[in-house]
């Protein structure tokens, strides 16, 4: 996709490691995120599913593959410092495109869960939004591990985010008149939302460069 398009960027909403507890399955954790780094992902987030096999092992990989797998609310109790790098920031033809995650502060962080503490991520969302324009960020992405309807309720409460990718759900449902999508290309065109839409919406196509959803 990069070859054929001169402005894209590719990214992962995290929940990508293997469903195995099984430290045997960390080998393929990693190839994974070789396989991403190849690929040339822009950033990915991540969910409680990449503490699986400890903190420690996440950090190490991160560092080993290059990967830039971000996470906005994830901080380390002992220090109070941030767990991973809380955002990217990407310059796109002449659009600079802010990349925050966001992980649920109510499930269960693995074998690092006694060192680890979760910001509320409403609170983490309103504070990126404003970092990421101060940092010149045109357009802002949320790569959310939230689940679909908490994604939706932090979105209506945080004005500024415009598009919201979805990480492990993929259910797909109707919305004012759109359609749910599973992939998303959005035009770093800026246009005005629909009309009657508060958050950002899902991809339709009478508003071709509007904010939308992704379901991924």
């Amino acid at each position: 996709m990069k070859a054929g398009y001169a402005q894209v960027l590719l990214v992962d909403g995290g929940n990508f490691f293997p469903e195995n507890d099984d430290p045997n399955y960390g080998d393929v954790a990693g190839f994974l995120m070789d396989a991403m780094k190849l690929l040339g992902t822009d950033a990915v987030g991540t969910s409680e599913h990449e503490l699986r096999y400890g903190y420690s092992f996440l950090k190490a990989n991160i560092e080993r593959s290059g990967l830039p797998m971000v996470c906005a609310n994830l901080y380390m109790k002992s220090s109070g410092k941030l767990a991973l790098s809380p955002y990217v920031i990407k310059k796109v033809g002449s659009v600079r495109v802010g990349i925050f995650s966001l992980m649920s502060d109510k499930v269960a962080y693995g074998p690092s869960a006694d060192s680890l503490k979760v910001e509320e991520p409403t609170a983490t969302a309103r504070r990126m939004v404003v970092e990421l324009k101060k940092k010149g960020a045109t357009v802002t992405v949320l790569l959310s591990e939230l689940g679909k309807i908490e994604s939706e309720d932090l979105a209506a409460a945080v004005p500024g985010i415009d598009v919201v990718i979805i990480g492990p759900w993929r259910a797909t449902a109707a919305s004012r008149g759109s359609t749910w999508v599973g992939r998303s290309s959005r035009s770093t065109r800026r246009a005005p939302r629909p009309p009657g839409s508060a958050t950002p919406s899902c991809w339709d196509p009478k508003w071709a460069s509007a904010p939308r959803w992704s379901s991924w």
